[in-house]
């Protein structure tokens, strides 16, 4: 959507303050390599483990129980996109993929790591940009052969928004197990 006129970022920080309240450890890292989001999906313990307060070591333990099993909110899909093609994020487009299409055992090899598994992959993303950022994404033959696109619902809005002004409403209750 245009910007500031649909207020997509406001959009998108309901969605990513509901599921940070309500089930925080299934959320993937705001900003992450192809490498980290491999490590994390199999499960593996971050390698600063150790030097995290007690609560984020809390919600990193939480995160290996559900380690597969993640959702991605993205602000910014074009800077996404836009990312994939640097070298430090060579890879990551397929990586997603895969991740998306929710391979049961994904083996990845690396000198640095070893052997990484990560079993029954589920990936959901959640993405949000402006037409003009994104037209050079969503006209790339490539990302709509190699399928990257056709994963996708793309939505557009159509006409102005119609505002309703807020009067309040109480909070839904967390309910943890």
């Amino acid at each position: 959507a245009e910007t500031t006129v649909y207020h997509k970022t406001t959009g998108m920080n309901i969605a990513r303050k509901i599921v940070g309240k309500s089930f925080p450890h299934l959320l993937t890292a705001t900003d992450t390599t192809p490498e980290a989001l491999i490590s994390d999906m199999s499960g593996m313990q971050t390698t600063n483990f150790n030097e995290l307060s007690d609560a984020d070591k809390a919600l990193e333990s939480r995160k290996r129980d559900f380690a597969a099993q993640r959702g991605m909110c993205i602000d910014e899909m074009s800077g996404l996109m836009g990312s994939t093609t640097r070298e430090y994020n060579t890879g990551l487009l397929e990586i997603l993929m895969r991740l998306y299409d929710c391979e049961e055992f994904s083996e990845r090899s690396t000198r640095g790591q070893g052997k990484i598994i990560v079993k029954n992959a589920y990936l959901t993303m959640l993405g949000a940009s402006t037409p003009g950022a994104m037209i050079k994404h969503l006209t790339n033959e490539y990302l709509w052969s190699n399928g990257w696109w056709p994963r996708f619902a793309l939505l557009t809005p159509e006409g102005e928004p119609q505002w309703i002004k807020y009067v309040g409403c109480k909070e839904p209750e967390i309910i943890r197990d």
